[in-house]
């Protein structure tokens, strides 16, 4: 993890997908224990995943940064897969990003010129992100809500 500058001089945390991975499980964890609530996890639960979060990095995380990044990761997240379910586009589990012919792409982007990086951006953990989320990134409410207890403890059992 990295402390950048931006160009108000404000410092921003740069994310390894080690790291991601990380905060991601924990997130999971946490939602298997049921620490959560509408629009995310319980200050317990924030609690929990920052502490381990930094015995694996330093203190140079706190929970402002950490829900920082899961709005981050909602973000691409919706994105990649608002664009997955976008005619003549899918979602390849191999290589873990968007396919799409190049004709489709085109006309894609001449709609939506700002997602021009979605084409060759990998999401590796797209999968537990959905089960994160669930449904309600696709229509955007609740801001970083996330699923019912009960979808996570179908798919991650303890010995993952």
């Amino acid at each position: 993890m990295t402390t950048n500058q931006t160009p108000v001089g404000k410092p921003y945390t740069k994310w390894s997908e080690v790291q991601d991975e990380h905060f991601i499980y924990f997130i999971v964890e946490q939602v298997k224990l049921g620490r959560t609530q509408p629009g995310g996890l319980t200050t317990e639960g924030w609690d929990s995943v920052e502490k381990e979060m930094n015995k694996l990095y330093g203190d140079k995380l706190d929970k402002t940064k950490m829900k920082n990044r899961m709005r981050t990761l909602k973000k691409i997240y919706a994105t990649m897969k608002r664009m997955s379910q976008h005619s003549g586009f899918g979602w390849n589990e191999e290589t873990r990003k968007v396919d799409v012919e190049d004709d489709v792409w085109e006309q894609y982007l001449a709609a939506h010129p700002k997602d021009s990086k979605y084409r060759t951006k990998t999401l590796p953990y797209y999968n537990t992100l959905a089960l994160i989320f669930g449904d309600t990134v696709a229509d955007g409410r609740n801001g970083c809500e996330i699923n019912d207890v009960k979808d996570f403890q179908s798919e991650f059992t303890d010995d993952d």
